[in-house]
């Protein structure tokens, strides 16, 4: 009559169903199962602007590798927080409301907004680490 549920890890994106029973609370002393299905939605974070990324690897080709996975990575996450995201980038840091990455083994910073609620990164700069440490990038900030 009934059938058993089993579900893996959540997935990284789409609807997942979880299923859950428990005895009726209309009357307990019956033995009635119910059993609901809960629906999840992931959504996968957008990442604006990848122009970005590629007008700086033209400029230096040996960044390409790194800037081209961490916007993989980043496409294909589901971040809730600052926490989330420390999970898979461990290196990144909070800098004045931005979230700064270390690219290309600490070679180049990509600096970023990233707004959790709505799941966008803005890129705002892809820095050498000579740039970044001359902090020019903090004055032309944009909100």
């Amino acid at each position: 009559m009934g059938r058993a549920l089993a579900f893996g890890p959540a997935p990284k994106t789409g609807l997942q169903e979880k299923a859950t029973s428990s005895v009726s609370p209309f009357a307990p002393e019956c033995n009635t199962i119910v059993v609901f299905t809960i629906l999840v939605y992931y959504i996968n974070v957008h990442v604006i602007a990848k122009p970005i990324l590629v007008e700086f690897w033209t400029k230096h080709p040996d960044a390409e590798p790194s800037l081209d996975a961490w916007y993989r990575i980043m496409k294909t996450g589901v971040y809730a927080d600052f926490n989330d995201l420390r999970a898979t980038f461990a290196s990144a840091d909070y800098v004045d409301g931005l979230t700064v990455f270390n690219i290309g083994g600490n070679k180049y910073r990509l600096i970023a907004s990233i707004h959790y609620n709505r799941h966008k990164v803005y890129i705002r700069a892809v820095l050498t680490h000579e740039e970044y440490d001359r902090e020019g990038w903090k004055r032309k900030r944009r909100n």
